[in-house]
């Protein structure tokens, strides 16, 4: 990905659109967290109920306080061992991030992931953008730009990023930090013997996950 598509990237986001970026898991579906005009647009490009959150994708480690109020020391453990990485870590969100991203809910996911391009587009747009996966509700998530052109070529979405394929097809592991006790809301690419070994300590599991 060249410094001039990452720019226009920016700028499409930054006016309110979408942009389809490579992630360390699957391509992603990016517009700016506090722009309620690119948040429509991607529930519009997956068709997507507007009840279901859409993950939240950080520049770093360090952008974590800037979106979320309260920070317990087993997310901050989490984020320290994991990020950058396949782990989405649920917090309380702030005024920063719409809520219309987060399905009116007052938490929100929030992961780093170890993609350059993905981190840079989060670092260049304030530090934060949307990271749901490029694909229609009910359809598999692209692993590369030609995936995702063939699911939602005709679809609103403005620019896909080139970035090959991705290193894995295997989603995030999702894991609610709100409370005391951890709760495994989704298994996913890291693995709950790992994240029991760093915490020392079992975590539950939400039913279905």
């Amino acid at each position: 990905v060249s410094e001039k598509s990452l720019a226009l990237a920016v700028d499409i986001l930054l006016d309110g659109g979408v942009v389809c970026i490579p992630t360390d898991t699957v391509y992603g579906l990016a517009s700016c967290v506090d722009n309620e005009l690119g948040i429509n647009k991607v529930f519009d490009i997956k068709g997507r109920e507007f009840s279901s959150p859409l993950p939240i994708l950080l520049a770093s480690e360090k952008e974590l306080p800037q979106y979320s109020p309260l920070l317990n020391p087993t997310a901050k453990r989490l984020a320290h061992y994991f990020w950058p990485g396949a782990l989405t870590i649920v917090l309380e969100k702030n005024e920063f991030i719409c809520d219309s991203a987060t399905g009116g809910f007052a938490t929100a996911g929030f992961r780093v992931p170890a993609d350059r391009v993905a981190r840079t587009i989060c670092q260049l747009t304030g530090g934060a953008v949307t990271g749901t996966s490029a694909n229609k509700t009910g359809h598999p998530a692209a692993t590369s730009a030609s995936e995702a052109l063939s699911q939602l070529g005709d679809s609103p979405l403005e620019l896909i990023l080139d970035g090959g394929s991705t290193l894995s097809n295997t989603a995030s592991t999702v894991i609610d930090c709100t409370n005391d006790v951890p709760i495994i809301l989704r298994r996913g690419a890291i693995s709950v013997s790992s994240l029991e070994e760093v915490l020392g300590k079992e975590v539950k599991f939400n039913e279905g996950s």
